[in-house]
């Protein structure tokens, strides 16, 4: 009996031992890996992108898992850095569109600016001298001063000539300015 007793104790603190060992090597070689890479998934749906399980290169089903999720994660990483830049890109290209469109708009302004001096400076006076010397030529018909009124008619005519070579001028100016070569 004594006998039985003592190979049932070995037998107990044998399998206690075993069971003791079971659970530390499921710790060991099982939770602990799973745990791990479960806060690593967790960190990438909150966002972080360059959370990795760190794997060391065991030869188990679990390191393989860490390991190809690692390889996920880096993939991740890289396409959300490459669209990052590109966004970068973009931005920086639609801030120089403005600028261009900005630089287009002010050049458009000036331009208009010009003509519209062009404009007043001589055609708008050539037109204004030529109404005073219409009002001289009927002035000089209402006093059947016919010689005046031929002078007059002259004058009119030599300033819309000059007029009319002015505003082709600037017609051609126009096109070579605005139109590209």
């Amino acid at each position: 009996e004594q006998d039985l007793r003592r190979s049932l104790l070995i037998l107990g603190v044998a399998g206690l031992t075993a069971l003791l060992a079971i659970w530390l090597g499921g710790e060991i070689f099982f939770l602990r890996p799973l745990q791990t890479l479960l806060e690593v998934t967790r960190r990438m749906t909150a966002g972080d992108l360059t959370a990795r399980t760190q794997e060391t290169r065991e030869a188990s089903e679990l390191s393989e898992l860490s390991r190809s999720f690692d390889q996920m994660a880096e993939a991740l990483e890289k396409r959300e850095n490459e669209c990052l830049q590109a966004q970068a890109d973009i931005l920086s290209k639609e801030r120089e569109r403005t600028r261009l469109l900005h630089q287009l708009i002010t050049a458009n302004d000036d331009e208009r600016t010009r003509i519209a001096q062009e404009i007043h400076d001589g055609l708008a006076q050539t037109v204004g001298v030529m109404q005073i010397w219409s009002n001289e030529a009927q002035d000089c018909l209402d006093e059947h001063q016919f010689e005046g009124v031929q002078k007059a008619l002259e004058k009119i005519g030599g300033a819309a000539r000059d007029a009319n070579a002015a505003l082709r001028e600037e017609m051609l100016s126009l096109r070579g300015s605005l139109i590209p070569a």
